[in-house]
C-alpha cells in the first residue's frame, strides 16, 4: 500500500505541468473626486494604439461609484500627451467617458509593450489642474494555478490515507 501511495504521488507530481511565471494581476483603485477600480495584467497586450503616444485595452470591467460595467476602452497616455487615462466607450469624437484623468504617465515601456508597477500616483480631473485623484496600483488577490491545486489535493489525500492506515493498525492491535 505504501509503495502504491508513493507511486501515485510521483505520477501526480510528474504530470503537474511546469508553468512559467505570468504577468501578475494588478488592482487599480482611484480615490478622491473619482471612486473607481479595475484589474489589469502588469504587462498587458494592448488591443490597439491611439496614435504614437497612447494605447488602449478593450472590454475592461470597471467599478465606478459602486456600479460595475464593462467599458469598451481604457486608454493610457504617454508623456507627449501629459500622461493620464481615459475610461469610456471609445476614442472617437463624441464619445462618452466615465472619467478622464491627466498629469501622470502610469506605465513604463512603450505603448506597444507597456508595464504597470505597484505604487501610488496623483492625477487631475483637468489638464494642468490640481491633483485631486489618487490612483493606487496594488497586487490583486492571487488564485492558485491548477497544478498547485493538484499538488495540494494529492498531499491532503496522501495524509488522509496515511491517517486511515494508522487508525486501522491501531484498531487491529487492540482486537
Amino acid at each position: 500500500m505504501k509503495r502504491l501511495l508513493c507511486a501515485l504521488a510521483g505520477v501526480v507530481m510528474a504530470a503537474a505541468p511546469l508553468t512559467t511565471a505570468k504577468a501578475k494581476l494588478l488592482l487599480f483603485t482611484f480615490t478622491g473626486d473619482v471612486d473607481a477600480s479595475f484589474v489589469l495584467d502588469s504587462d498587458p497586450t494592448p488591443d490597439g494604439q491611439g496614435g504614437a503616444d497612447s494605447f488602449y485595452i478593450r472590454n475592461v470591467s470597471v467599478t465606478y461609484f459602486g456600479s460595475t460595467s464593462v467599458q469598451p476602452y481604457v486608454d493610457f497616455y504617454d508623456a507627449a500627451e501629459d500622461g493620464g487615462i481615459t475610461v469610456g466607450d471609445g476614442p472617437d469624437a463624441g464619445s462618452t467617458y466615465l472619467f478622464d484623468l491627466y498629469n501622470t504617465v502610469l506605465y513604463s515601456g512603450s505603448t506597444s509593450a507597456p508595464h504597470f508597477s505597484v505604487g501610488g500616483y496623483m492625477l487631475s480631473t483637468t489638464e494642468g489642474g490640481a491633483n485631486d485623484v489618487t490612483l493606487t496600483i496594488s497586487a490583486a488577490s492571487a488564485v492558485p494555478e491548477p497544478a498547485s491545486w493538484a499538488l495540494m489535493l494529492t498531499g491532503f489525500g496522501l495524509a488522509g490515507a496515511l491517517a486511515m492506515r494508522r487508525s486501522r493498525r491501531a484498531s487491529q492491535s487492540f482486537a
